[in-house]
């Protein structure tokens, strides 16, 4: 998480994205590891 965002907002970012699941990466029909960046998008409006 970059620094200049607040902790509150990277807090609930940490916590929404801790509940995302995935299915597991395959090769052959057998689970393989896998590594997967997806950026989060922060929009604050007033």
């Amino acid at each position: 998480m970059p620094a200049n965002v607040d902790s509150e907002v990277a807090a609930a970012v940490i916590k929404a994205v801790a509940q995302w699941r995935f299915a597991p990466a395959q090769r052959d029909g057998r689970p393989v590891a896998r590594k997967v960046v997806l950026p989060v998008n922060i929009v604050v409006e007033n």
